[in-house]
Protein backbone atom coordinates (compact mmCIF):
# COMPACT_ATOMS: atom_id res chain seq x y z
CA UNK A 1 0.00 0.00 0.00
CA UNK A 2 1.33 3.75 -0.24
CA UNK A 3 2.88 5.37 2.18
CA UNK A 4 3.61 8.75 2.02
CA UNK A 5 4.35 11.03 5.39
CA UNK A 6 1.52 12.67 7.11
CA UNK A 7 -0.97 10.89 4.24
CA UNK A 8 -3.09 8.00 3.61
CA UNK A 9 -4.11 6.29 0.30
CA UNK A 10 -7.43 7.46 -0.60
CA UNK A 11 -8.38 3.82 -0.76
CA UNK A 12 -7.73 3.13 2.72
CA UNK A 13 -10.49 5.82 3.23
CA UNK A 14 -13.18 4.26 1.13
CA UNK A 15 -12.25 0.91 2.38
CA UNK A 16 -12.83 1.65 6.04
CA UNK A 17 -16.19 3.66 5.15
CA UNK A 18 -17.59 0.34 3.40
CA UNK A 19 -16.47 -1.41 6.60
CA UNK A 20 -18.89 0.95 8.56
CA UNK A 21 -21.81 0.85 6.30
CA UNK A 22 -21.77 -2.85 6.47
CA UNK A 23 -21.29 -3.17 9.98
CA UNK A 24 -24.38 -0.70 10.38
CA UNK A 25 -26.49 -3.17 8.32
CA UNK A 26 -25.21 -6.52 9.60
CA UNK A 27 -26.46 -5.02 12.88
CA UNK A 28 -29.83 -4.41 11.42
CA UNK A 29 -30.41 -7.79 10.09
CA UNK A 30 -29.28 -9.53 13.14
CA UNK A 31 -31.60 -7.48 15.23
CA UNK A 32 -34.35 -8.86 11.90
CA UNK A 33 -33.20 -12.37 12.79
CA UNK A 34 -33.52 -12.36 16.52
CA UNK A 35 -37.29 -11.12 16.32
CA UNK A 36 -37.75 -13.89 13.24
CA UNK A 37 -36.87 -16.32 15.59
CA UNK A 38 -38.72 -15.29 18.58
CA UNK A 39 -42.00 -14.87 16.26
CA UNK A 40 -42.36 -11.14 17.31
CA UNK A 41 -41.36 -10.31 13.32
CA UNK A 42 -44.52 -9.32 11.05
CA UNK A 43 -44.68 -9.04 7.04
CA UNK A 44 -44.84 -5.91 7.32
CA UNK A 45 -41.83 -4.88 10.00
CA UNK A 46 -39.64 -6.48 7.60
CA UNK A 47 -37.81 -4.78 4.88
CA UNK A 48 -38.25 -6.78 1.70
CA UNK A 49 -36.40 -7.43 -1.62
CA UNK A 50 -32.52 -7.79 -2.40
CA UNK A 51 -29.73 -6.15 -0.21
CA UNK A 52 -28.15 -4.36 -3.56
CA UNK A 53 -24.34 -3.87 -2.84
CA UNK A 54 -24.39 -0.84 -4.85
CA UNK A 55 -25.91 0.93 -2.08
CA UNK A 56 -22.86 0.50 -0.08
CA UNK A 57 -20.73 1.32 -2.40
CA UNK A 58 -22.02 4.46 -3.24
CA UNK A 59 -22.82 5.62 0.15
CA UNK A 60 -19.11 4.98 1.34
CA UNK A 61 -18.28 7.58 -1.38
CA UNK A 62 -20.32 10.09 0.34
CA UNK A 63 -19.00 9.10 3.77
CA UNK A 64 -15.22 10.24 2.36
CA UNK A 65 -16.77 12.99 0.46
CA UNK A 66 -18.32 14.36 3.69
CA UNK A 67 -15.51 14.23 5.74
CA UNK A 68 -12.92 16.08 3.29
CA UNK A 69 -16.21 18.40 3.41
CA UNK A 70 -15.70 19.02 6.99
CA UNK A 71 -11.65 18.94 7.14
CA UNK A 72 -10.89 20.34 4.00
CA UNK A 73 -8.05 23.17 4.50
CA UNK A 74 -8.06 22.40 8.26
CA UNK A 75 -3.87 23.68 9.07
CA UNK A 76 -3.63 24.03 5.01
CA UNK A 77 -4.30 20.61 4.29
CA UNK A 78 -6.18 18.72 1.30
CA UNK A 79 -6.43 16.07 -0.89
CA UNK A 80 -3.70 15.03 -3.47
CA UNK A 81 -2.50 13.12 -6.14
CA UNK A 82 1.59 11.57 -5.90
CA UNK A 83 3.41 12.53 -9.18
CA UNK A 84 5.61 10.13 -10.35
CA UNK A 85 8.46 11.99 -8.72
CA UNK A 86 7.22 11.68 -5.38
CA UNK A 87 5.78 14.99 -5.33
CA UNK A 88 2.68 16.47 -4.05
CA UNK A 89 0.43 17.87 -6.03
CA UNK A 90 -3.53 19.48 -4.43
CA UNK A 91 -6.92 18.59 -6.10
CA UNK A 92 -10.11 20.36 -5.74
CA UNK A 93 -13.05 19.06 -3.70
CA UNK A 94 -15.28 19.00 -6.58
CA UNK A 95 -13.79 15.77 -7.81
CA UNK A 96 -14.52 13.66 -5.04
CA UNK A 97 -17.95 14.41 -5.22
CA UNK A 98 -20.08 11.28 -6.45
CA UNK A 99 -21.62 11.41 -9.28
CA UNK A 100 -24.82 9.34 -8.16
CA UNK A 101 -28.06 10.45 -6.72
CA UNK A 102 -30.52 9.67 -4.87
CA UNK A 103 -33.61 7.24 -7.02
CA UNK A 104 -36.43 9.06 -7.40
CA UNK A 105 -38.22 5.69 -6.60
CA UNK A 106 -37.01 4.97 -3.03
CA UNK A 107 -39.24 6.75 -1.80
CA UNK A 108 -37.92 4.73 1.83
CA UNK A 109 -34.99 6.29 1.98
CA UNK A 110 -36.48 9.80 0.94
CA UNK A 111 -39.14 9.91 3.46
CA UNK A 112 -37.03 8.42 6.22
CA UNK A 113 -34.33 11.38 5.95
CA UNK A 114 -36.60 13.43 5.62
CA UNK A 115 -37.71 13.13 8.91
CA UNK A 116 -34.69 13.69 10.70
CA UNK A 117 -34.65 16.41 8.68
CA UNK A 118 -37.41 18.19 10.04
CA UNK A 119 -36.43 17.05 14.04
CA UNK A 120 -32.84 18.35 13.23
CA UNK A 121 -31.20 15.89 13.45
CA UNK A 122 -28.51 17.41 11.05
CA UNK A 123 -26.11 19.33 12.83
CA UNK A 124 -24.16 20.61 9.70
CA UNK A 125 -25.16 20.33 6.11
CA UNK A 126 -24.70 16.92 4.72
CA UNK A 127 -25.06 15.96 1.07
CA UNK A 128 -27.33 13.58 0.83
CA UNK A 129 -25.30 10.95 3.30
CA UNK A 130 -22.41 11.49 5.25
CA UNK A 131 -20.91 10.72 8.80
CA UNK A 132 -23.92 12.23 10.71
CA UNK A 133 -26.08 9.93 8.89
CA UNK A 134 -23.60 6.82 10.13
CA UNK A 135 -25.08 7.83 13.65
CA UNK A 136 -28.81 7.47 12.06
CA UNK A 137 -30.55 4.44 11.44
CA UNK A 138 -33.08 6.04 9.10
CA UNK A 139 -31.29 4.68 5.93
CA UNK A 140 -30.54 0.95 7.26
CA UNK A 141 -33.79 -0.50 6.04
CA UNK A 142 -33.65 1.76 2.78
CA UNK A 143 -30.61 -0.20 1.65
CA UNK A 144 -31.46 -3.43 2.96
CA UNK A 145 -34.95 -3.47 0.56
CA UNK A 146 -34.43 -0.27 -2.23
CA UNK A 147 -32.08 0.27 -5.14
CA UNK A 148 -31.40 3.77 -3.30
CA UNK A 149 -28.95 5.45 -5.81
CA UNK A 150 -29.47 5.80 -9.95
CA UNK A 151 -26.62 6.18 -12.16
CA UNK A 152 -25.12 9.38 -13.11
CA UNK A 153 -26.73 12.02 -15.77
CA UNK A 154 -26.80 10.83 -19.33
CA UNK A 155 -27.51 13.97 -20.55
CA UNK A 156 -25.02 15.13 -23.04
CA UNK A 157 -25.40 19.27 -22.11
CA UNK A 158 -24.58 18.36 -18.50
CA UNK A 159 -21.59 16.38 -19.32
CA UNK A 160 -20.29 18.98 -21.50
CA UNK A 161 -21.07 21.65 -18.79
CA UNK A 162 -19.14 20.32 -16.21
CA UNK A 163 -17.97 16.76 -16.51
CA UNK A 164 -16.90 16.47 -13.37
CA UNK A 165 -20.73 16.40 -12.10
CA UNK A 166 -21.49 13.55 -14.70
CA UNK A 167 -18.44 11.64 -15.01
CA UNK A 168 -16.26 9.58 -12.24
CA UNK A 169 -12.50 11.07 -12.57
CA UNK A 170 -11.36 8.85 -9.51
CA UNK A 171 -11.16 5.04 -9.19
CA UNK A 172 -12.39 4.28 -5.74
CA UNK A 173 -11.28 0.77 -5.34
CA UNK A 174 -7.97 1.43 -6.86
CA UNK A 175 -7.52 4.97 -4.98
CA UNK A 176 -6.42 6.97 -7.80
CA UNK A 177 -7.16 9.68 -10.76
CA UNK A 178 -8.71 7.71 -13.88
CA UNK A 179 -9.57 10.15 -16.90
CA UNK A 180 -10.71 7.18 -19.10
CA UNK A 181 -14.74 8.33 -19.45
CA UNK A 182 -13.65 12.04 -19.95
CA UNK A 183 -11.11 10.99 -22.68
CA UNK A 184 -14.23 9.18 -24.30
CA UNK A 185 -15.91 12.58 -24.08
CA UNK A 186 -13.73 14.82 -25.05
CA UNK A 187 -12.98 12.55 -28.51
CA UNK A 188 -16.98 12.03 -28.49
CA UNK A 189 -17.53 16.43 -28.50
CA UNK A 190 -14.80 16.53 -31.77
CA UNK A 191 -16.53 14.33 -33.11
CA UNK A 192 -19.77 15.94 -33.35
CA UNK A 193 -18.25 19.44 -34.09
CA UNK A 194 -17.25 17.83 -37.56
CA UNK A 195 -20.57 16.64 -38.05
CA UNK A 196 -22.06 19.60 -37.01
CA UNK A 197 -19.90 22.00 -39.54
CA UNK A 198 -20.10 19.16 -42.06
CA UNK A 199 -24.12 19.70 -41.65
CA UNK A 200 -23.93 23.89 -41.81
CA UNK A 201 -22.52 22.90 -45.84
CA UNK A 202 -26.72 21.95 -46.89
CA UNK A 203 -27.97 24.28 -44.88
CA UNK A 204 -28.99 22.55 -41.49
CA UNK A 205 -26.92 24.52 -39.03
CA UNK A 206 -30.62 24.81 -36.91
CA UNK A 207 -30.23 20.86 -36.58
CA UNK A 208 -30.75 19.90 -32.96
CA UNK A 209 -26.93 18.47 -32.80
CA UNK A 210 -25.97 22.02 -33.52
CA UNK A 211 -25.68 23.66 -29.48
CA UNK A 212 -23.39 26.23 -27.73
CA UNK A 213 -22.41 23.01 -25.93
CA UNK A 214 -20.66 21.42 -29.35
CA UNK A 215 -19.03 24.40 -30.56
CA UNK A 216 -18.62 26.78 -27.64
CA UNK A 217 -17.12 27.25 -24.23
CA UNK A 218 -18.54 24.09 -22.75
CA UNK A 219 -16.67 21.94 -24.94
CA UNK A 220 -13.43 23.83 -24.13
CA UNK A 221 -13.62 23.26 -20.76
CA UNK A 222 -14.52 19.46 -20.95
CA UNK A 223 -10.98 19.65 -23.27
CA UNK A 224 -9.29 21.75 -20.96
CA UNK A 225 -10.13 19.64 -18.02
CA UNK A 226 -8.62 16.77 -19.96
CA UNK A 227 -5.52 18.66 -20.71
CA UNK A 228 -4.78 20.12 -16.96
CA UNK A 229 -5.61 16.07 -15.75
CA UNK A 230 -4.16 13.98 -18.24
CA UNK A 231 -0.34 14.07 -16.70
CA UNK A 232 -1.78 12.93 -13.60
CA UNK A 233 -3.81 9.97 -14.93
CA UNK A 234 -3.13 6.64 -13.36
CA UNK A 235 -1.83 8.97 -10.09
CA UNK A 236 -2.44 7.76 -6.54
CA UNK A 237 -4.68 10.19 -4.39
CA UNK A 238 -4.35 10.57 -1.08
CA UNK A 239 -5.39 12.76 1.71
CA UNK A 240 -4.09 13.49 5.63
CA UNK A 241 -3.64 10.52 7.95
CA UNK A 242 -4.78 12.50 10.61
CA UNK A 243 -8.38 12.39 8.59
CA UNK A 244 -8.79 9.08 9.25
CA UNK A 245 -8.90 9.50 12.82
CA UNK A 246 -12.65 10.01 12.43
CA UNK A 247 -13.62 7.04 10.46
CA UNK A 248 -11.13 5.01 12.91
CA UNK A 249 -12.77 6.31 15.69
CA UNK A 250 -16.01 4.78 14.89
CA UNK A 251 -14.61 1.77 13.16
CA UNK A 252 -12.43 0.74 16.31
CA UNK A 253 -14.64 0.15 19.00
CA UNK A 254 -16.28 -2.53 16.52
CA UNK A 255 -12.94 -4.68 16.24
CA UNK A 256 -13.58 -7.35 19.01
CA UNK A 257 -14.92 -10.29 17.53
CA UNK A 258 -13.83 -10.09 14.37
CA UNK A 259 -13.86 -14.01 13.37
CA UNK A 260 -10.88 -13.47 10.76
CA UNK A 261 -8.67 -13.41 13.43
CA UNK A 262 -9.81 -16.23 15.08
CA UNK A 263 -7.31 -19.28 13.20
CA UNK A 264 -8.80 -22.18 16.35
CA UNK A 265 -11.74 -22.90 14.38
CA UNK A 266 -11.96 -25.34 11.44
CA UNK A 267 -12.13 -23.29 7.71
CA UNK A 268 -15.81 -23.83 6.97
CA UNK A 269 -16.56 -22.33 10.78
CA UNK A 270 -14.78 -19.62 10.16
CA UNK A 271 -16.67 -19.02 6.95
CA UNK A 272 -19.63 -19.00 8.26
CA UNK A 273 -18.87 -16.66 11.16
CA UNK A 274 -17.79 -14.11 9.45
CA UNK A 275 -20.80 -14.37 6.80
CA UNK A 276 -22.73 -13.84 9.93
CA UNK A 277 -20.59 -11.01 11.10
CA UNK A 278 -20.65 -9.43 7.19
CA UNK A 279 -23.39 -10.94 4.98
CA UNK A 280 -22.33 -8.44 2.29
CA UNK A 281 -19.10 -10.07 1.76
CA UNK A 282 -18.48 -11.46 -1.94
CA UNK A 283 -16.70 -14.88 -2.15
CA UNK A 284 -13.95 -13.39 -3.32
CA UNK A 285 -13.69 -10.84 0.02
CA UNK A 286 -14.02 -14.25 2.40
CA UNK A 287 -10.89 -15.69 0.70
CA UNK A 288 -8.75 -12.55 0.80
CA UNK A 289 -9.66 -12.12 4.20
CA UNK A 290 -9.65 -14.90 5.78
CA UNK A 291 -7.50 -17.50 3.32
CA UNK A 292 -5.16 -15.28 1.68
CA UNK A 293 -2.49 -17.54 1.04
CA UNK A 294 -4.83 -21.22 0.56
CA UNK A 295 -5.33 -22.46 -2.96
CA UNK A 296 -8.59 -21.26 -5.07
CA UNK A 297 -9.25 -25.39 -5.21
CA UNK A 298 -8.61 -25.50 -1.23
CA UNK A 299 -10.96 -22.60 -0.64
CA UNK A 300 -13.75 -23.46 -2.88
CA UNK A 301 -13.58 -27.18 -1.09
CA UNK A 302 -13.97 -25.38 2.24
CA UNK A 303 -16.52 -22.93 0.79
CA UNK A 304 -18.57 -25.52 -0.61
CA UNK A 305 -18.89 -26.94 2.80
CA UNK A 306 -20.27 -24.05 4.53
CA UNK A 307 -22.64 -23.54 2.01
CA UNK A 308 -23.82 -26.99 2.35
CA UNK A 309 -24.42 -25.71 6.28
CA UNK A 310 -26.06 -22.68 5.06
CA UNK A 311 -27.14 -22.00 1.51
CA UNK A 312 -27.78 -18.15 2.56
CA UNK A 313 -24.12 -17.43 1.67
CA UNK A 314 -25.11 -18.30 -1.82
CA UNK A 315 -28.30 -16.36 -2.18
CA UNK A 316 -28.95 -13.58 -4.76
CA UNK A 317 -28.39 -9.74 -3.42
CA UNK A 318 -25.87 -11.49 -0.63
CA UNK A 319 -23.48 -11.28 -3.68
CA UNK A 320 -21.75 -8.37 -5.40
CA UNK A 321 -23.41 -8.20 -8.77
CA UNK A 322 -21.27 -8.86 -12.03
CA UNK A 323 -20.39 -6.10 -14.55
Amino acid sequence: MLSVDGYAPLGEFYAVAKKLIRWKLRERIAEYELRKRDGSLTLKDAPLGNVYYENIEISAKYVVYDLFISLWGADGKRAALIRGDGSKANLELDIFRPIQGVNRESSLFRDARAVEVKQNFFKRNEYIFGIQSLESKYWHDAFIADRVFNGSSSNLLNATRDPRRVLPLINWELGSLSLEKLKILVDALAALKGIVSSLEGINLSSHRLQSRSLDGSDRDFAESLLNMLEPYNGCPVVAPSGWLDTLYGIADARQEGDPSRDLSQPPRDRILDLWKQDPFLTKDDFKSRLFPEMSVRSFDMHWKQAADLNPEIRKPGRRKAKS
